[in-house]
């Protein structure tokens, strides 16, 4: 499996917020990565390449986290807040895993094909996320899972028990939603439902399931 790389470097705990917010101005997120029972150890993380990053496996996903001395690190990025309105990542929180060790990740799908209903406007997919939940040993996940979708027809779902995994893998959570076929009238109010929610947004904390928690307590 092929592992996105970024940098880091340690930080003190603790610091005040003026001496974090002057990090995060030369290109540093603040982060934690935390191994087996040891308690957190407090990163700066390169804002650029971690946000490059993010943007390909998501959270849940495995990166290798390379130290300021050249030491490399597998860890899966477990939490990550950023602010609702700007975006800016604000904070990550990573666990150190082994090569051999099973995990739940996230690995990226690739959609191939095209729905029939989609390309005459009869229908339009709807796609809850980019990624599908693998439980599997670390060297036995792959870079991404492709999905043939162009049989799908309104009404149709897919589920992660109906993708076809890598020898190994599993689907860590069979019964959630990979795609859907639903008629355009449907797709918009749904659009509309969101576009309500999203109105007085605070900042948001994203754990591994992909489903927005509270702040923790550990983000020094």
């Amino acid at each position: 499996m092929h592992y996105e790389e970024v940098e880091f470097v340690p930080r003190e705990p603790g610091l005040p917020d003026s001496e974090t917010k002057r990090n995060r101005r030369n290109g540093w997120i603040p982060g934690i990565i935390s191994r087996g029972n040891e308690p957190p150890s407090p990163i700066g993380l390169a804002e650029k390449r971690f946000a490059n990053a993010v943007h390909k496996t998501g959270v849940g996903g495995i990166m290798r986290l390379i130290d300021d001395r050249g030491g490399v690190h597998l860890a899966q990025l477990k939490e990550l807040q950023w602010h609702p309105t700007s975006r800016k990542l604000l904070h990550a929180s990573f666990t150190e895993v082994k090569a051999r060790e099973e995990v739940v990740a996230n690995v990226p799908l690739i959609f191939q094909g095209e729905p029939v209903a989609v390309a005459t406007k009869s229908g339009q997919l709807v796609r809850p996320g980019e990624s599908i939940a693998v439980r599997a040993k670390v060297t036995n996940l792959p870079d991404a899972v492709g999905i043939d979708i162009s049989e799908l027809q309104v009404g149709d779902t897919v589920t992660a028990a109906d993708v076809v995994l890598p020898a190994g893998c599993e689907a860590a959570r069979p019964e959630s939603v990979i795609c859907s076929v639903i008629p355009p009238t449907l797709a918009v109010e749904g659009e509309e439902a969101a576009t309500e929610e999203e109105q007085g947004a605070e900042p948001e904390l994203i754990g591994a399931t992909g489903e927005a928690e509270g702040s923790g307590d550990n983000q020094s």
